[in-house]
């Protein structure tokens, strides 16, 4: 029953951090458009402004979500598997 409790606040934890950091993330372009737009008008890189920019990085922060959690959902089917093989002893 341990590791049952352990998995529901591994996974509960690993969610809650994940949509924490993708909604403070994706929120962040609006609200910097809103709140500093000269400056994100400005050129960065290659001529494309600082809005653009961060526009590709959201782009690279999905793929980075998404294997973070393909990594934590296959430690987490790890430990059910665990889970399993200890209720069949």
């Amino acid at each position: 029953m341990d590791t049952i409790k352990r998995w529901k606040q591994e996974r509960r934890l690993f969610v809650l951090w994940i949509s924490g950091l993708a909604i403070i993330f994706y929120l962040a372009l609006p609200l910097s458009l809103t709140v500093i737009p000269h400056t994100m008008n400005k050129s960065a890189l290659f001529g494309l402004s600082w809005a653009w920019v961060y526009a590709f990085l959201q782009v690279l922060m999905t793929w980075l979500i998404g294997w973070i959690y393909w990594i934590k959902a296959k430690q987490l089917d790890l430990l059910v598997e665990r889970m399993r093989q200890e209720e069949a002893e």
